[in-house]
């Protein structure tokens, strides 16, 4: 078991497996990486889930979609979208509208000031990834990839 894991928590005691230093290393990187994209959304008044919802409906084009929908996309859980989602109309970064054919249906769509917010966005998030995970170069970062893909695989 690696030693940086214990110091960097000031553990003095090891792991019960490898399996349970593998996951506080993921939670610790994971806790990283946001405090790092929260940093490079911050100045425009986003939270990383806000900017997710953001990023999430710029894909989606002008179609958009369901909040459900927006939901299974998001890379972190919500539990309360729709107040994220009032958020955003209320700065007019958003729409929200009921669907003609089922009004159970209300579809969000990104509006051209997210659109313009995204953009100028772009750039610094980017540069935060750079500024993390540059180091590592493409081919660990490559790895890195197919080995996270594979921890959210079902296990067989």
């Amino acid at each position: 078991m690696s030693g940086r894991i214990l110091a960097e928590l000031r553990q003095s005691r090891p792991f019960p497996s490898l399996e349970a230093e593998t996951a506080v290393n993921l939670l610790r990187t994971a806790e990283t990486v946001m405090r790092g994209l929260a940093t490079a959304v911050k100045p425009c008044g986003l939270s990383p889930e806000q900017y997710n919802v953001l990023r999430i409906l710029r894909g989606a084009g002008r179609a958009g979609l369901p909040c459900g929908e927006i939901a299974t996309r998001m890379v972190t859980h919500d539990p309360d979208m729709t107040r994220l989602l009032d958020r955003l109309a209320a700065r007019r970064l958003i729409t929200r509208a009921r669907d003609t054919r089922d009004r159970r249906v209300v579809t969000t769509r990104i509006q051209p000031a997210g659109l313009r917010l995204l953009a100028g966005l772009d750039a610094p998030v980017e540069q935060e990834g750079k500024r993390l995970l540059g180091h590592l170069g493409r081919n660990r970062l490559r790895r890195l990839v197919a080995l996270l893909e594979a921890v959210r695989q079902p296990s067989r």
